[in-house]
């Protein structure tokens, strides 16, 4: 180097040694960044989960017993239905009724949650409809265990423990275990009609 010359800056060792280290650093902290969350956002992303969780869960839950008690009313109705279009189809009387244990034949009393059948006069069963959860609860407003459904379609005959009479039945399905906000009221009247109401008396029975 011819004398009194001063060095150009990136043959200055110093400064090249400078300008390297600077360089890593950044580079650490580049793959530090790009490497995973610091403790603070990741505890951001654990709160935020923790609502989430806390918002959807009952919200998940509750759309549950909607869909169990649902389906259980429609399938009471189902069988209502049937049992009506059997007896018009066959001319003769046609029952509903709670089913005894072994699920042939009708048990004469106990809730309609055991399961229940459709039966034709000669004790023939059409439709067996199995015991139900433990958590689903029907609730007999009208301590019926029958229902006798006319060849005309266009009566139904409520049997109940001290007799039988042509009137509206009513019955409650709700869910014990756990404890849902809502029940589904099923009335069935003295010609054959129903109706499904949702009620929200968050007990059960």
């Amino acid at each position: 180097m011819a004398a009194g010359k001063k060095p150009h800056l990136l043959e200055d060792p110093e400064v090249v040694g400078q300008v390297s280290g600077r360089a890593e650093q950044g580079q650490c902290r580049r793959r530090r960044r790009i490497g995973g969350f610091t403790l603070v956002e990741l505890m951001v992303v654990l709160v935020i989960l923790g609502v989430v969780l806390a918002v959807a869960i009952p919200g998940f839950s509750t759309l549950g017993v909607v869909t169990r008690l649902k389906s259980a009313a429609n399938e009471f109705v189902t069988s209502v239905y049937l049992a009506r279009g059997e007896a018009i189809k066959r001319n003769a009387p046609v029952r509903l009724c709670v089913a005894n244990n072994l699920g042939s034949g009708c048990a004469g009393a106990g809730a309609w949650d055991n399961g229940w059948l459709v039966i034709d006069p000669n004790d023939v069963v059409i439709q067996y409809r199995e015991p139900f959860p433990d958590s689903l609860v029907f609730t007999n407003l009208s301590s019926v265990h029958t229902l006798r459904f006319d060849p005309s379609g266009a009566e139904v005959t409520s049997v109940t423990p001290s007799g039988s009479a042509v009137m509206t039945s009513k019955m409650k399905i709700c869910q014990s275990k756990p404890l849902g906000h809502q029940e589904r009221e099923i009335t069935l009247t003295a010609a054959g009609r129903t109706s499904v109401k949702t009620t929200t008396q968050g007990a059960c029975p």
